[in-house]
């Protein structure tokens, strides 16, 4: 049972790292992003992409804050009685913010690519 508990106890903290490194990732885009911001604003092709880059992170950024909070929130409960519906809130906040994170670095690069290829 200790070892169950031990086990699950790491499993657990790799998972809250690699959402908070997330996080860390999305805020600081996100960072760099607001501080260009005023480069772009004169009339820049594609500018949607660059609006939907900070609106991606910032989702990102929210769901993974209460994807960590459902995990901690989680670990009150001994092994095998998790309550489902937490568990389905974390399995789709965790994929909301890897979706996210993606669409927003990739739409990061398609804007960059179309703005500094002349």
């Amino acid at each position: 049972m200790i070892e169950k508990k031990t086990k699950k106890l790491h499993e657990v903290t790799h998972f809250y790292d690699y959402l908070k490194h997330l996080a860390t990732l999305s805020t600081g885009s996100l960072l760099l992003l607001v501080a260009v911001a005023e480069r772009f604003a004169n009339n820049p092709e594609w500018g949607i992409l660059f609006g939907g880059s900070i609106a991606f992170l910032l989702i990102s950024i929210i769901s993974s804050l209460i994807c960590m909070f459902f995990v901690l929130s989680n670990e009150r409960y001994c092994c095998g009685e998790d309550p489902e519906w937490e568990i389905d809130t974390i399995i789709f906040s965790f994929l909301v913010t890897g979706a996210f994170f993606i669409l927003g670095v990739f739409s990061l690069v398609v804007f960059a690519i179309k703005n500094f290829s002349t």
